[in-house]
């Protein structure tokens, strides 16, 4: 079962991007450049308030050729990414509680 709102908070070392609050089929994009030294890495909190389940994970690491397009959030079973082809992409991560 999917939740009903989910709550992004994402950033990078030089950049926060703020919480946003998603509901059920939402959408959340941004867009940045590589460092030219390598180093680009964005990570994500997400949280579902009502259950008081928390995950956190790396949603863009330039120097662990970590490139993933497409996040998507599957209600208990946590998250899954997907590259630019529709390839599955490293690990899911799961919720915890907060």
């Amino acid at each position: 079962m999917l939740p009903k709102t989910v709550t992004v908070h994402c950033r990078s070392k030089n950049n926060d991007l703020g919480s946003r609050d998603l509901n059920t089929w939402d959408e959340y994009s941004w867009s940045f450049g590589n460092n030219a030294f390598g180093g680009t890495l964005f990570w994500c909190d997400l949280r579902i308030a009502k259950a008081n389940q928390c995950l956190h994970f790396d949603a863009y690491d330039q120097d662990e050729n970590k490139h993933v397009y497409r996040w998507e959030v599957h209600g208990a079973e946590g998250i899954t990414g997907t590259n630019q082809d529709g390839a599955p992409v490293g690990e899911v991560a799961e919720w915890r509680q907060c």
